[in-house]
């Protein structure tokens, strides 16, 4: 994974960019500013990262997920090479140390060649490279990066993906979180701005900002695909029951980003005067424990308490185990709403908090 950003401009770069840099790649920051005298910072600790990266002074940074040798502010980059130092977003399959790095010793493998030379070698490969010398920048296979603004990126996924912040039933622990199954979590967090949140079996979280009584409100923040973002706004009946609408949210490291969340339409209906701070102190979060079971040639985990034993290599996880978490509300649909019901623990029904009411009882977790 990691990534890397060229930032000649010094620019500032959206607090949502940075954030999903640090969570996809959380092994270690480096950075080579391109004024004075070719300062290098090496740090694990991220909030420093933040701070470098948001300085206005031009720079190249990288942000590193470990996929060889170990994690430690040592295998950050950059890493010497020649008179210079380099950084790499890829692979290069290479003898190490224990413990070593590929891209250390590429770069000091290429430092001491030419610079024709140098390049030749180094586009042969499927990695990106960023050489600094002097505050000057070297760019190899430079058609892999994505310019975005101005800036270029080794790697698209900190610029793809839409960030939601969730504070109910989509959160960890919660019948409705399998919605973010292969979603990125970004953090946790509060709003910025303080809103009111009731519960009656789901929350709501109510239009206007720092009316009285109103809390910042306990949030996960994820960066989710188009598709896993159409399938939330069904189920929250986007936006005929919740709409969807961009807040800002202060992460538990500091950093103040924007993401979207679903706030209800229907504020009479739904004010009953009581708000809440964190859904956790409504309804506590379910831990669940795993137990892997071999089907045919592969491992499969099941949920402990929906586990069951698999007699054959025939047998499929389908077959030991069916879910469906959302229906539509039934009634709503005959009067020309899509609503998505969300599943109460509590009553073990499904809940339309458009209609109030429960439909039917949530279909069992195995057969």
């Amino acid at each position: 994974m990691c990534v890397i950003i060229v930032n000649k401009d010094g620019k500032k770069l959206p607090n949502g960019i940075v954030a999903q840099a640090m969570a996809i790649n959380p092994d270690g920051f480096g950075i080579a500013y391109l004024d004075g005298d070719q300062e290098v910072v090496k740090t694990m600790d991220y909030t420093e990262a933040y701070e470098h990266v948001q300085s206005g002074r031009p720079y190249v940074a990288h942000f590193r997920y470990t996929t060889r040798g170990a994690t430690h502010t040592q295998n950050c980059h950059p890493f010497p090479s020649g008179d210079g130092v380099m950084f790499h977003n890829g692979t290069i399959r290479i003898e190490t140390k224990k413990n070593q790095v590929d891209s250390e010793v590429i770069a000091d493998l290429v430092g001491t060649m030419d610079s024709v030379k140098r390049r030749k070698v180094l586009e042969l490969t499927d990695s990106r490279f960023v050489r600094v010398t002097n505050g000057e920048v070297e760019i190899y296979n430079e058609s892999m990066f994505i310019n975005h603004h101005g800036v270029l990126y080794s790697k698209n996924n900190v610029l793809t993906g839409k960030l939601i912040a969730v504070y109910g039933t989509l959160r960890k622990g919660y019948g409705n979180h399998s919605y973010l199954g292969g979603a990125k979590f970004i953090g946790s967090g509060k709003t910025f701005d303080k809103y009111r949140m009731t519960s009656s079996g789901v929350p709501f979280l109510l239009q206007g900002k720092n009316a009285k009584g109103a809390n910042n409100v306990r949030v996960e923040v994820y960066s989710v695909s188009e598709y896993q973002l159409k399938s939330i706004d069904r189920l929250e009946g986007h936006p005929t029951w919740y709409k969807r609408e961009k807040i800002g949210v202060r992460l538990d490291n500091g950093i103040i980003i924007g993401a979207e969340t679903y706030i209800i339409n229907d504020v009479a209906r739904h004010d009953d005067g009581k708000y809440y701070a964190d859904f956790a102190d409504v309804r506590k979060p379910t831990t669940y424990s795993f137990s892997t079971y071999q089907v045919g040639r592969a491992n499969v985990t099941l949920f402990d308490d929906v586990q069951e034993t698999i007699d054959s290599p025939e047998d499929s996880i389908e077959n030991v185990m069916t879910f469906d978490e959302q229906i539509e509300c039934p009634d709503c649909l005959d009067e020309g709403h899509r609503v998505m019901c969300q599943y109460d623990e509590y009553d073990d029904a499904y809940f339309c908090g458009y209609c109030e009411e429960n439909k039917q009882p949530k279909p069992k977790p195995y057969v």
